[in-house]
């Protein structure tokens, strides 16, 4: 079996590329000349240089490619523009270098709970989307143009990502370390997933025959307010009684619109952006992993507590923390 990554350098695609070889794939990636190869440096991996926003060089990318895993996003820019450029031009220029490889079994393409929306309810894939950022407009019409591409697709959608190597993440593991955190917004209910069981779902996902087609939401089993969270974060960094800070995001957002409009002077990208504010704010970010657990035996086999423990672990030995 060979396999094409995009986003193979990052945080949840250097997971992918070693459980692949772990279970037998040979694996390509896509990478630019910027690419920090830090995390798949020493892997048996052929590399294929290119960028998706330029579709010359991506001629002759899926080659004898058997599955095609789509990882590569944008997660942070200044207005709308960006995130479309970054994701659903890129995914388009990717889909007509891909479109006369006819070998191709499964495009499996890694969207985000984002492009569904907000919901106190477990929200269902046959619901209709409601993006509320850039961002999650930006991975639905994402989505939109893998539908229409031809191939054969699966589609998951992964709330926020944790796990070694997020950077994430990281600023509020270093905040509660410090014994408090500041919470702009605070759902009522979010589910976050450990990257492990992420890569093992995306790849379960693309050998099964049922997925062909289907969109799939994949999240841990626990859901929680988001300043519980926090408080099991700082549990697992052993703080137990952190300062949760909550910020009403009417005060935060002019703050946060003055910090993105710095970074842009400055040709930055942060997380800490207007529209991940307006994600924090909604009531909640729930979702039913049923489907998933039905079609393709989806079950996460890290509890919240193993693995807020083993990102701590790794954290701290790689000095992140």
């Amino acid at each position: 079996m060979r396999a094409l990554v995009t986003g193979a350098t990052g945080f949840i695609g250097s997971h992918l590329v070693r459980v692949l070889i772990d279970r037998g794939f040979d694996v390509r990636v896509l990478v630019r000349k910027t690419s920090n190869l830090r995390w798949i440096e020493g892997l048996p991996v052929q590399r294929f240089l290119g960028e998706l926003r330029d579709p010359a060089s991506l001629e002759g990318i899926g080659e004898g490619a058997d599955y095609v895993f789509h990882l590569a996003a944008l997660l942070k820019g200044h207005k709308k523009e960006d995130y479309i450029e970054g994701n659903v031009t890129a995914t388009e220029n990717l889909l007509r270098a891909l479109s006369g490889s006819g070998d191709i079994r499964r495009f499996v393409y890694l969207s985000s709970q984002a492009a569904a929306g907000p919901a106190l309810h477990p929200k269902r894939e046959s619901e209709e989307a409601r993006p509320v950022s850039y961002y999650g407009l930006a991975k639905f019409l994402t989505e939109e143009a893998v539908r229409r591409s031809g191939l054969p697709y699966t589609i998951l959608r992964p709330p926020v990502v944790y796990g070694p190597r997020d950077g994430e993440l990281l600023f509020y593991f270093r905040s509660l370390k410090r014994g408090y955190a500041f919470l702009p917004g605070n759902p009522e209910v979010v589910r976050i997933i450990y990257v492990e069981d992420l890569v093992e779902a995306i790849v379960d996902s693309a050998l099964s025959d049922t997925t062909l087609g289907k969109t799939y939401f994949v999240a841990g089993e626990e859901n929680m307010s988001a300043e519980d969270l926090l408080r099991e974060i700082a549990r697992a960094l052993g703080i137990e009684r952190p300062m949760i800070i909550k910020l009403p995001p009417q005060i935060v957002l002019p703050l946060v619109a003055f910090w993105s409009y710095l970074q842009r002077l400055f040709r930055k990208a942060s997380m800490v952006n207007p529209d991940k504010i307006k994600e924090l704010s909604q009531p909640g970010w729930n979702c039913s992993t049923e489907a998933a657990k039905k079609d393709f035996g989806f079950t996460p086999r890290h509890s919240l507590k193993e693995g807020l423990y083993k990102t701590v672990m790794w954290y701290l030995k790689a000095g992140w923390l």
